[in-house]
Parts: structure tokens; sequence; C-alpha cells
């Protein structure tokens, strides 16, 4: 038989009726009845109030019972007794965030999803259970509560940092179905009111804990640098260790962000540790002396070769120039005739470029000012604590590059206005960069040309990166497998120099060069950072989800990667807006309800109302007219 509900539970207190009817009844005083000839013979008193007794014993009356049944029939009415259709069917889906910060919280998550799961399973016969992460990830899926929520449980791993939830949210609506439930687990509060649609339950189960830990680290040939932050909202004190020495103290103010530095083991390695709190993914912070990897670099001969060559070579930092073959990259003039240029690398100018060197650093924002991602690291990191993240000697190089061009942006903009030089005809003024890893977010709408510029021809294949109307100014072309970006104007017709997209431009392009050589390297990554190592099989591999060391070697067993993996995730390590909550949008209809059967007993209720309301009048009346007869 199926199990029954009320649609309308509050409806009970409407039971509350029954004593007050019976009080009435038990309160009601029983008049005498006293036969007299004539009524003089009545004597005039005026009423008494006679104490004692009032409660009388419960007389049997057909209005008593006619009035209970209509209490009885009104909660049904109003509680809208239901049982659910044997035939119906759900689909839930839930969303576990996978964010780092919900671990200090997963044993209350895993209760809270596990009830708010049971209440669900309650809305219709048959439930089809889907269980995600924010990643998209399925982790479990079936029709046995028990069995899915188990097993989606051990495959979670909630250790991300900060991402968006939104897609998650978008494949378990698609998942669910328009009308279908959606849940999503996380501990804060939703940030936008557009995250919740009238079928998602926002379900928080977190709250504000102190917390310390490591927000990032800098590291250079001969020392070490790591940030320690108290994230509470009162002063704390760490004890730290290096691996298993001595236990140091300190006192950080709430807020406080301080440095701890030393200088390198033997090893070249060393792991930072805090005592173990709630959060525990930032107590630990493995450090490893940085080897990137060397670029063999080839150029023209010095009396062909653009004034600009030597300053991308300080971007190709740490390179060693060598004559002939076996380079890995190759700058200089554009000439078909050179057999290096069809299986090497290269940055390629028109043959007939005559620049003159780009102005000082100072000036402008050329390759200098990415010549060692050690120092510039180091001038980013004192100045902000949010990027003092480790990574790896590439990113830093390019968000050093970024740093540096980005303050100089205004004043290489007036200088480009300001030359002499005719502008190109207005058809042609129109910059489009296409949509590549190369081009993203670089502004190139300053670059200026002479109208009388001559440009190489584009070959077959070529992959235009940056067009002026229909023509192609920058091109990326695949010799065989040695990629080249190859410039189509001379650059001392323009004022390609002063433009901050330039050295990011070819930063870039010398990181992906540096990246397709399968070389010995050390790195300092982030937890589950993806990444791609040359020489290996398969090359792409992810970091792991917990800070440690991790390594790759090539099939035959020659070690191609050492990484010492951390989290410094200033976002996640901060507990302040975590929050208990379950929040989702009233509706009037609850899936319950759609799936429910007896809203045609609610007619019966009715009529059985009004049936015992006319009855209690009938006998009240019969009983009055019986008297008077």
């Amino acid at each position: 038989m199926p199990a029954l509900f009320l649609a309308n539970p509050l409806a009970l207190w409407a039971l509350l009726g029954l004593p007050v009817v019976l009080a009435i009844h038990l309160l009601r005083r029983r008049s005498r009845q006293v036969r007299v000839s004539t009524l003089f013979l009545l004597q005039r008193v005026p009423p008494s109030h006679e104490g004692g007794r009032r409660l009388r014993w419960l007389r049997q009356s057909p209005a008593l019972w006619w009035q209970l049944l209509a209490i009885l029939a009104l909660t049904l009415l109003w509680a809208q007794p239901r049982w659910l259709d044997e035939t119906s069917a759900q689909t839930v889906v839930t969303v576990l965030d996978s964010s780092a910060s919900l671990s200090a919280f997963r044993d209350r998550a895993a209760d809270a999803l596990a009830t708010q799961l049971a209440d669900r399973s309650r809305d219709a016969t048959r439930t089809q259970w889907i269980i995600l992460d924010s990643t998209t990830r399925r982790l479990a899926s079936g029709t046995d509560l028990s069995t899915t929520l188990d097993a989606a449980l051990r495959a979670w791993t909630p250790a991300r940092h900060s991402h968006d939830l939104a897609e998650s949210l978008r494949l378990a609506r698609t998942l669910a179905g328009p009308t279908g439930p959606v849940i999503l687990l996380t501990d804060h509060a939703p940030a936008t009111p557009d995250l919740l649609d009238p079928r998602t339950t926002w379900l928080a189960v977190g709250e504000p804990v102190p917390n310390l830990g490591f927000t990032g680290s800098l590291a250079t040939e001969t020392t070490w640098q790591a940030y320690l932050k108290n994230f509470s909202p009162t002063a704390q004190t760490a004890r730290w260790r290096i691996d298993d020495g001595p236990a140091q103290e300190i006192t950080l103010q709430p807020g406080q962000l301080t440095t701890l530095s030393g200088r390198w083991p033997a090893s070249g390695r060393l792991t930072l540790r805090l005592d173990p709190d709630r959060f525990a993914l930032d107590d630990t912070l493995p450090l490893i002396r940085p080897e990137p990897k060397l670029l063999l670099t080839t150029t023209p001969p010095a009396d062909a070769a653009p004034a600009l060559v030597d300053q991308i070579l300080r971007l190709a930092a740490p390179s060693r120039p060598i004559p002939g073959a076996g380079a890995d990259l190759l700058l200089g003039l554009y000439d078909p005739a050179n057999p290096l240029q069809s299986t090497t690398p290269a940055i390629l100018f028109p043959p007939s470029a005559k620049t003159t060197p780009l102005p000082p650093a100072g000036d402008t924002p050329t390759a200098t000012s990415a010549t060692s991602a050690t120092s510039a690291t180091s001038a980013t990191s004192a100045t902000s604590a949010s990027n003092t993240a480790s990574n790896t000697a590439s990113n830093t190089a390019s968000n050093a590059t970024s740093n540096a061009t980005s303050n100089a942006t205004s004043n290489a903009t007036s200088n480009a206005t300001s030359e002499p030089a005719k502008p190109a005809p207005r058809p042609d003024t129109l910059l489009i960069a296409e949509r590549t890893p190369l081009m993203e977010d670089l502004n190139w709408q300053g670059l200026v040309l002479r109208p009388d510029t001559a440009l190489l021809p584009a070959a077959p294949g070529d992959t235009p990166l940056l067009w002026q109307g229909d023509r192609p100014l920058i091109l990326l072309r695949h010799a065989a497998t040695a990629p080249q970006l190859i410039f189509t104007f001379d650059p001392a017709a323009s004022n390609l120099a002063r433009l901050p997209a330039f050295p990011l431009l070819l930063h870039r392009f010398i990181a992906q060069v540096r990246d397709r050589k399968p070389v010995y390297q050390t790195a300092q990554l982030q937890t589950s950072q993806p990444l791609t190592v040359a020489g290996a099989t398969p090359p792409e591999h992810q970091a792991p989800d917990t800070p440690g060391y991790y390594e790759v070697t090539s099939p035959d067993g020659t070690p191609l990667l050492d990484a010492a993996v951390s989290f410094t995730d200033l976002r996640e390590s901060d507990f302040a807006t975590a929050a208990t909550l379950t929040q989702s949008t009233p509706t009037l209809t609850t899936q319950r309800q759609k799936n429910a059967q007896g809203s045609h007993l609610d007619p019966l209720w009715a009529l059985l109302l009004v049936g015992c309301m006319v009855g209690s009048w009938w006998a009240s009346n019969s009983k009055s007219t019986h008297k008077n007869g």
C-alpha cells in the first residue's frame, strides 16, 4: 500500500478545535424543569451565581458528535491527504562543490547531504540519482540512494582552487530537466541570486574558522622565500618547521602577512610545515631549487642581424648562443634559402629590415623587463601578497613581463602617436587580431605602419595572427614540426618596438618553444595544475591534488621533471564568508505534490464538512422543538 502523507501538514493545528468543542459542552449548565399550575406562583428573584463545581458530566448529544466530526472533516480538507502514484519517477541531480575550502567541513557535508537526499527520495516512487562535482565530472549515478551516495563521497575530492559553479549547474539543470530538482552542496551563500532557479536547492555547511596558511613562495638559485598569512579575525601564534627540524613560533595579527626565508640545503629541496588545523592543504609548502630549461639559440651574422635580435635574446633567458644546426630557436631575417628555417623554430623579420635599437627599458616596455623571471617576480611579490603564488618559471616570466609592460602602456601609445610618420590609408588602419593563445588579451590598436611599407607574402598553410585590413602583418608558420613567428613588415617602418604587446607575444612564443624541448627541468606547481611535459608518454599530465613532490620520466626512465606541488589559493584559505544555510526559491507546487494522488477526495471532505454542520444544526433545533412541545 502506498505511503500516505499530508500536502499541508500545518493544517493539523485545526485539531485543536476538538478540545475547544468538548470544553464548551463540559462548561454548559443544565437547566432544571419545574412544573407549576400558574406563572404568578413563581417567586421573582434575581439570578444568583452559585459556587461549587462548574464542570458537568459530558452529556451524550447528537450535536456534540456532529461538531466533532465537522472539526475532523475541516482538518482533512485543509491537510489534503495524498499518496504517491505508483508510476511516478524523478531525476535528482546533486552537484558537490570541489573547492578546497569544503575539505574543512567534509564530515558535516556528508551528513547534511544524506539527510537532504533522503527527504527527496520521498518525492517519487522511483528516483534516478546523479551526483556530479563542480568540475562537471560524474561521481556516481544509480537508483539506490545509499549505494550511489557512498560511491560519490569516495570519489569526491574537495581540493580544487576557486572556480565558477555556473557551468556545473547548467549541466545539472540539463540532466534534471526543466522541472527536476537540483541540489548544490557548498560552504558559502550564493554570491548572486541568478545562480538559483526555482528547482535548485543551495545547501551550505560552512562556518567561519581560524586559519593560518602559506600563500606563496619565491625561489632563486641560492635562496628561498615563503609567505605566511593569518586569515583569522584574531591574533594567532604559528608553529612552523623545516622538514622534521625544530619548531619555531611566530605571532601574526589579524590579516598579517610575513615572510620566511633561508638558503637552499645541498639537496635543493625542502618542505615547510605548520601545525595542522582544520584546513590542512595550506599547512604544507614543498619547495625546490629552480632549474629551467636552457634554450640554445642561433642568429645570422652580425652585419645581417636586425638590432631587435639582441633584445629578443634577453627575453629567451636562460639561453646560450650556438652556431649552425642544433639550435632550439633561430632569430634573424627571413631567408627561404636557409635550410635551418625549415627545421628550426624561428622568429623572423623581412630581409630588408634595418632596424634601430629599442629605446632604453626605462622609456619603453622592452624585452629587458623580462630578462630574469626570478628578479621580476621578486618585485611583484613584495608589493602584493596575492601575486606570491608559486608558478613555473615560464608563467613567472610571463607575469613579470605583463606587469612591466602594462605600466608603460600610456607612455608607449603617446610616443607612437607623436611620430611624424604619415598614417596609413583609412581602409587599412583597422587592426584585427585572431583568437589564438599567442594573441589572447594583446592590444595592437596602437600599431602604425608607413603607407609604403612592403610586406612579405603569406605562404599556403600560414596562420595569420594579425591583420591590417586584408593584409596579414604577423604570421604563424608550421614548417615541418618547427613553428615560426614571421613579421611581414619592417619593424623600422613602424612603432612596433614601443607596443607592450610586442614583447608579450615574443615571450609567449619563446615559452612554447621551450616547453617543446624534451630536457630535464624543475618547477614549482600548484595542486591540480595541468601541464605538458615534452618527451613523456603521454605528454599531458596533471599535478596531484595534495601538496608534495611530483616527477615525470620518459619511457626509458630519463627524468624530465621534478616539481614541488603546493596549494596557495588565498580565497580558499579565507573562511570569512563560510556559512550554514539551506536556500531555495519557494514554489506553489512541490515535486511530491506533482507525483501525488488523492486530490479527487477534496470535494468529499468538503461535502462531509457541510453535512456535519447541517447535522449539528438539525440536532440543536430538534431538541429545542421537543422541549417547547
